[in-house]
């Protein structure tokens, strides 16, 4: 008698080479929006004076715009399960940016990355809700 993942393998519902390459390319657009997201915030920190507040406003906004668009265009890709791709976007991409940043700082995370962890999944899935259910350009 064959295996459950046989099974599923043999019906064509057990596809992780169709589900790989749409996450890859979420994680990377996510990480490069955030890239682009931060560039944006670094320059406006330079050219202004701005508070704290607003510092962490935008760290915000640049793990949310980074998440939603890794989502989106993960779930865009694959066409279904948006909120489940949103959502493992979210995390590959809360692991990508947290290595980074230890690489970069040579610090360990602080509790208040956790909020902004939080912040990039739930992000990341809704944009993932909505790259399914985005209708296509038909020509």
């Amino acid at each position: 008698m064959a295996s459950a993942v046989e099974k599923l393998k043999s019906k064509g519902q057990m596809k992780f080479g169709a589900l790989g390459k749409p996450l890859l390319v979420g994680t990377i657009a996510g990480a490069l929006t955030v890239i682009v997201v931060l560039l944006l915030c670094a320059l406006a920190v330079s050219c202004f004076s701005l508070p704290t507040a607003a510092m962490r406003a935008m760290a915000i906004i640049t793990v949310a715009a980074g998440g939603f668009v890794g989502g989106y265009g993960a779930a865009r890709a694959f066409r279904k399960k948006g909120l489940l791709i949103g959502g493992t976007v979210g995390v590959l991409l809360a692991l990508v940016l947290t290595i980074a940043g230890v690489l970069f700082t040579q610090q360990a995370p602080a509790m208040q990355s956790l909020s902004k962890v939080a912040i990039l999944i739930v992000s990341a899935m809704i944009g993932g809700i909505l790259g399914v259910n985005a209708k296509s350009k038909r020509r």
